[in-house]
């Protein structure tokens, strides 16, 4: 069973939003030196009032933020998510692959959540609700 440290997960949550270390660190109120030991050190967690603060703007709960390193990566659901709760480590997974982030590194928090349900979603009814709720990201299905 192959699952992940925390570290990793604070790591591609940011990156896959788009943030500097230097800005969430800023946003803790801590060095950035300090955030960055956060995202480096496997066996050091982070408290429960920065991961709250983590929580609200990656639009997460904080038990989702502190059971993401209990996922098992080998046996991840892949249904299209609901919410940026649901099958976030697959999420993860998929827009920090070194194939696929190249390709999508400009797009919003939000872009990428849309993208990734679209990819995940076999109804087409569901897709063409997207494609209309979304159509600035339609390009980006096509021309890949």
């Amino acid at each position: 069973m192959k699952k992940m440290p925390q570290c990793d997960y604070l790591r591609m949550l940011r990156i896959t939003a788009g943030y500097s270390q230097k800005t969430i660190a800023c946003l803790l109120n801590i060095q950035p030196a300090s955030y960055s030991h956060y995202e480096t050190a496997i066996n050091k967690t982070m408290c429960n009032e920065y991961l709250s603060v983590l929580a609200d703007l990656y639009e997460l709960s904080v038990d989702t933020l502190i059971h993401l390193p209990e996922v098992n990566i080998d046996a991840l659901d892949v249904r299209p998510p609901v919410t940026p709760a649901e099958n976030l480590a697959a999420f993860l997974l998929y827009f920090n692959d070194p194939d696929i982030f190249p390709l999508y590194r400009n797009l919003s928090y939000e872009q990428k959540w849309c993208i990734y349900y679209f990819k995940e979603c076999a109804h087409k009814k569901e897709l063409l609700s997207l494609m209309s709720a979304a159509p600035e990201i339609i390009p980006f299905f096509y021309f890949r």
